[in-house]
């Protein structure tokens, strides 16, 4: 009877696991054809994403056994606390109601995705569908190639195209197939032709990270460091002409242009930063609440995590929070033995913030969160896409990532 119990709780997990993870997948393809429709059709605002999320609720309602006690208590929680620091910030600190209508309706609908990312005990489904589905991101994404026949500057489909590259990043430097490879040299170009500078450093820092951690020789990884630092400092020297001969023969870009030409260019952000650091010496105690930089920044943020915790909450506050969050970060990853499928979310959702996006309106960051919080409590969620994972032979518990290869 106990083992006959066992194997129905097994099956239900399995259950649970595949469909929270199908709910992800589609909230991933909301994201994608939000941003590829506003781009194709000039259209202002997140209505369509709202849209898509609103279909998504109803078709959680019919999935609610699945959206299990701990997804519920998960995101109950994190949202209470948000609302009331929003509430606090509106009543004592002075956030403004258009902020707080700005940003609130994104974070809860975030948090709403965190919980269901929390609530996976298991990551393995999870990464075999993004997996399944990389392709069809990529081909969506590349659809704003086609505006008006030109290329154009998007940061924002950048960022989504982060997803399946760091997926075949990590497929890449497990199975060793080519065909991953080309996938990402394809992404790595998208991102280079229509995105910004932030994509690329995630990029090459996830990639790193990928070889030495999958590299079999303890020297190698020393060596291809040598060698690629000195090929990036050969290609800054000369970046000037390397960019001209680029133009002449048509290709162009904003991030070809700002890596060869003027690398240290931040696009505005010191000027962000300087008005930071006057608001941070002008309420060093309590902070100007949550969403506060938006007060002197004319509706906008500072385009980085470290100041806008020491904005919204002080000083003392906002280290804190800051501190809290790198340690749990790397308590997540010594407690999955510095998994690649943890590390991918950490570098898909909180590098980013140092010089892009604002915690508040960020689903990566909201999912790379609820990721650390569950593999600290379950170091085992996503075991089976450890580098040499031996293959599981039992039945109710069998490694889909190795089977579907």
């Amino acid at each position: 009877m106990e083992a006959v119990l066992t194997n129905v709780a097994i099956d239900l997990n399995h259950r649970d696991n595949k469909r929270l993870s199908v709910l992800l997948i589609l909230f991933f393809y909301s994201l994608i054809i939000n941003n590829v429709l506003k781009r194709m059709l000039n259209i202002e605002g997140n209505i369509i994403l709202y849209f898509l999320v609103v279909c998504l609720l109803i078709f959680t309602a019919f999935i609610i056994d699945s959206f299990v006690r701990k997804s519920l208590n998960a995101f109950a929680f994190s949202a209470s606390i948000m609302l009331f620091l929003y509430f606090i910030s509106y009543a004592l600190l002075g956030t403004s109601g258009s902020t707080i209508v700005k940003y609130l309706p994104q974070t809860i609908i975030f948090l709403f995705f965190g919980s269901i990312m929390f609530g996976i005990k298991d990551y393995e489904y999870l990464f075999y569908y993004l997996r399944k589905n990389a392709i069809f991101f990529v081909i969506m994404l590349s659809f704003v190639l086609l505006r008006r026949g030109d290329l154009v500057y998007v940061m924002s489909s950048s960022y989504l195209m982060l997803i399946p590259t760091l997926i075949h990043i990590m497929l890449f430097f497990k199975k060793k197939k080519l065909v991953y490879f080309l996938l990402f040299i394809y992404e790595l170009v998208f991102i280079f032709l229509v995105g910004s500078r932030g994509p690329l450093v995630v990029t090459f820092l996830f990639f790193l990270f990928c070889y030495m951690r999958y590299a079999k020789k303890k020297m190698e990884p020393l060596f291809v460091l040598f060698f690629g630092a000195l090929t990036v400092l050969l290609i800054f020297a000369n970046g000037e002409a390397i960019y001209s001969f680029l133009v002449r023969i048509g290709i162009n870009s904003r991030s070809i242009m700002l890596l060869l030409t003027d690398f240290s260019h931040d696009s505005g952000r010191g000027d962000l930063k300087d008005i930071a650091r006057t608001m941070i010496e002008e309420r060093q105690l309590f902070g100007w609440g949550v969403g506060g930089d938006s007060l002197h920044m004319k509706g906008s943020y500072v385009h980085n995590i470290w100041y806008e915790l020491l904005i919204d909450f002080g000083v003392v506050g906002g280290f804190l929070a800051f501190a809290s969050l790198s340690i749990l970060f790397f308590i997540a990853l010594v407690k999955t033995r510095f998994n690649p499928f943890i590390m991918l979310f950490i570098c898909f959702g909180f590098v980013p913030l140092f010089f892009s996006n604002s915690y508040l309106i960020s689903y990566e960051f909201a999912l790379c969160v609820f990721v650390a919080i569950n593999a600290v409590k379950n170091p085992n969620c996503a075991s089976s896409l450890l580098p040499h994972f031996p293959r599981i032979n039992n039945q109710n518990n069998m490694n889909y990532f190795e089977a579907a290869s």
